[in-house]
């Protein structure tokens, strides 16, 4: 299991909700940071680890691809 957050970023581009979860791939970690980019730009991020950033529009530019699967938790 591997440490992320999710962090959603105002209009400014400026955080305004960091959310922690634990994965185990980072495929399925993608797939639940897409479900948040719904209005707002989302960034993933492993520890200092940038791995991927979602436009609100549904577009996505990240360092690896789209994946899936595997088990999460999420906390505030």
């Amino acid at each position: 299991m591997q440490d992320y957050s999710i962090c959603i970023l105002g209009r400014s581009g400026r955080l305004i909700r960091e959310i922690e979860i634990i994965c185990a791939s980072e495929e399925t970690t993608i797939e639940l940071a897409q479900q948040w980019a719904d209005g707002f730009d989302v960034e993933l991020w492993q520890l200092d680890r940038f791995i991927a950033r979602f436009a609100s529009s549904g577009t996505t530019s990240d360092n690896g691809g789209l994946y899936a699967e595997a088990r999460h938790s999420l906390s505030q």
